[in-house]
């Protein structure tokens, strides 16, 4: 599960770990966010027609096209490989709509004598990583929500000392290949994707948010649809 994350990347870091995709850098920068929790407004990068990454922010908890309601269910901010070319909620968009979640980092948490430990994943040489992702847009009448949801896979390496799921980390090529339609067999692709070097703070909280606290975990979510 991928349920906080930071985002503190440049628009130049985020475009070198996406080359060879060309990408449009925004004018303004993207800002500095510690403690990004589903619902909450996020940068994502969408491909256009001609395949040029273009940045736009969006929520964090994937609604689909056809639900009744643009309310977001939190087992909808995290889709498994494993399961997401089948699961209604998700296959849509894993068909037609992929994209790139930029981050600086994520938080999980271990339980340690009788209580949640945050550990923060980074990147040991700095710059962005960045999360595979799917996005969709919700209408009806005039009212409309784009959203979003992270890729998890099994944990790897020393992530998966803390948690047993983790984001599918993506860059340069294999950015490329996740932004390939052509592309139906998610679980495999992430079983070829190399971990990149991952440093870990244990014991660091994400800061508290100022509508409310956002240094607990989220409940685990035992299904998504």
């Amino acid at each position: 599960m991928c349920g906080r994350y930071t985002n503190a990347t440049t628009w130049a870091e985020v475009h070198a770990a996406a080359t060879p995709l060309p990408m449009i850098e925004p004018e303004a920068p993207p800002g500095i966010e510690l403690n990004i929790a589903p619902t909450a407004l996020a940068w994502v990068l969408r491909p256009d027609a001609e395949g040029v990454l273009r940045a736009a922010r969006l929520r964090w908890g994937l609604v689909p096209a056809w639900s009744e309601t643009s309310s977001t269910k939190f087992s909808s901010f995290n889709a498994r490989v494993e399961s997401v070319a089948e699961k209604p909620v998700f296959r849509g968009a894993f068909r037609t709509r992929r994209c790139l979640v930029p981050a600086s980092g994520w938080y999980e948490w271990r339980e340690e004598a009788g209580r949640k430990v945050p550990h923060l994943f980074e990147p040991a040489a700095g710059g962005a990583l960045l999360f595979a992702g799917l996005w969709e847009r919700w209408q009806r009448g005039d009212a409309a929500v784009e959203s979003f949801t992270i890729l998890t896979c099994d944990a790897r390496g020393q992530v998966a000392e803390v948690h047993d799921r983790m984001p599918v980390l993506v860059a340069h090529e294999q950015a490329r290949h996740w932004l390939d339609l052509s592309l139906l067999e998610a679980e495999a692709f992430a079983l070829s994707l190399q971990t990149p070097v991952l440093k870990v703070e244990r014991g660091r909280a994400p800061p508290a948010s100022p509508r409310r606290s956002r240094s607990a975990p989220l409940p685990e979510q035992p299904g998504l649809f």
